[in-house]
């Protein structure tokens, strides 16, 4: 665990010294939420909840892509990567602590992004609405997470990496985005945080973090 600790720090001391790395994101979600305000016009009642949830997600994944994509580029430029290569960490650790850095922080933009565009489109945030969003998006987020940390991984020294990681990040996070989506629809529906789609997201949560670990593994070596 002292190594787990040790590289967290590292990342995290590495990522928050620059400002750029995590307040572009946040910037970037504020753009795209005002793209969406001022392009959809007005909306009746009942489709105001159903743009926040779509909101929310493209957003969240936008940021952490965003996000993603800065803190492998410094680790490449900072030749962070050879330093790490000399201690005595294990890739588990090192996907570990950047996974947990990675929903640290899509924790933060997923809070700003619901209460930034519930703001926009003028929606009154009940205690049912926010219990379905954080659920949604905890989970949605440990997907996008774990598929981020493997893709940027993969893509970090590549020339085209700015490219690169979206085309290979995107496609796989359909999956999720479809899941989350309708297990939020069904909740918002039905008023019931609990069902199916609830468990099928959790299932793909802990699939795609367990597989995407084992992977990040075999690229290491």
């Amino acid at each position: 665990m002292k190594e787990f600790f040790y590289v967290l720090g590292f990342a995290a001391k590495s990522v928050y010294s620059r400002g750029d790395v995590w307040l572009s994101p946040l910037c970037l979600a504020t753009v795209v939420l005002l793209l969406f305000s001022f392009g959809l016009g007005y909306q009746e009642e009942g489709q105001k909840i159903s743009l926040l949830m779509a909101q929310s997600f493209v957003v969240s994944l936008l940021s952490i892509s965003w996000f993603l994509s800065k803190v492998f580029a410094s680790l490449v430029r900072d030749h962070a990567f050879e330093h790490l290569r000399v201690m005595p960490v294990s890739a588990e650790k090192l996907y570990g602590s950047y996974l947990v850095l990675t929903l640290c922080f899509s924790f933060v933009a997923a809070i700003f992004t619901v209460f930034v565009a519930s703001a926009f489109l003028e929606i009154r945030l009940s205690r049912h609405i926010l219990t379905t969003m954080a659920i949604a998006l905890s989970l949605y987020s440990l997907s996008t997470a774990s598929l981020g940390v493997l893709c940027a991984g993969l893509t970090a020294k590549a020339k085209e990496h700015h490219i690169l990681f979206p085309l290979i990040y995107f496609p796989l996070n359909i999956p999720p985005a479809i899941t989350a989506h309708l297990y939020s629809h069904h909740a918002m529906t039905h008023n019931n945080v609990s069902g199916g789609w609830l468990w099928l997201l959790l299932v793909e949560g802990v699939v795609f973090t367990g597989l995407c670990g084992f992977l990040f593994r075999e690229i290491s070596d």
